[in-house]
């Protein structure tokens, strides 16, 4: 069964195993990757902690929750915070927009799907279809309005125009 990912983040902040490991820090992004024609089964919360500069992760799936680890971001730049308030999308919607738009520009079906809800600027969904032909269908929703704000076919081989 699909999990919700509202319900996920409720019970990682309203446990108590978690309620000081996560003291200070604020959801900065969750990701998940999906097997076609189902929901996904686990998101991996990540919390940023700006006093210690670091990213906890937590998984949470139907079989309870478990503290991944915690990490130094990837960039330089403070993570952003997704205010689950802004939220107005739910991961099936934007899937649903996502779907319709794949099997608009490509007739092949995904391998795997790879799903992140992060702040650019305002909270968005970021749908990431695998596909066998080595491209990669990338698509970024608002999560606030539903509008797509971009939809592209990546080639794994190119880099910049060029064939690597």
């Amino acid at each position: 069964m699909p999990l919700d990912l509202f319900e996920g983040i409720k019970s990682v902040e309203k446990s108590p195993d978690f309620t000081e490991s996560l003291r200070g820090s604020y959801l900065c992004s969750a990701i998940s990757f999906v097997q076609p024609g189902k929901g996904p089964e686990s998101w991996d919360l990540n919390y940023y902690n700006p006093e210690r500069h670091e990213i906890a992760t937590i998984q949470v799936s139907e079989n309870g929750m478990t503290h991944k680890g915690v990490d130094k971001p990837f960039k330089d730049s403070v993570p952003k915070l997704v205010d689950m308030k802004n939220i107005a999308v739910t991961f099936s919607d934007a899937f649903g927009i996502a779907d319709v738009l794949l099997k608009e520009k490509h007739t092949q079906p995904p391998n795997k799907i790879f799903v992140s809800l992060h702040t650019e600027g305002a909270e968005l969904w970021s749908i990431n279809f695998i596909l066998g032909s080595l491209q990669i269908m990338q698509v970024k929703i608002d999560a606030r309005t539903k509008s797509v704000l971009e939809s592209k076919l990546h080639n794994m081989m190119q880099k910049d125009g060029v064939a690597i």
